[in-house]
């Protein structure tokens, strides 16, 4: 007689996990793991994250200087 694998009596006793529905990015499609970036109401990952704040900080960098407590000094 074969023994029972302890990970599936385990699994068998305590019951199988609910299904949990993977969350994705809505720019990129990849799974947002355990942490995401709320922007105008989209989660993003890390990566699209990423390159919003790099075109944000392009098109914005006063603004973002404003945020990191940075002087800005117009030399003109």
């Amino acid at each position: 007689m074969m023994e029972d694998h302890p990970d599936i009596r385990a699994a068998l006793e305590s019951g199988y996990p609910g299904y949990t529905r993977q969350r994705l990015c809505p720019r990129c499609g990849y799974d947002l793991g355990d942490k995401s970036f709320e922007v105008d109401g989209e989660n993003l990952c890390l990566p699209c994250f990423t390159e919003w704040v790099s075109d944000y900080l392009s098109t914005n960098p006063e603004e973002v200087a404003e945020a990191l407590c940075i002087d800005v000094h117009d030399e003109s």
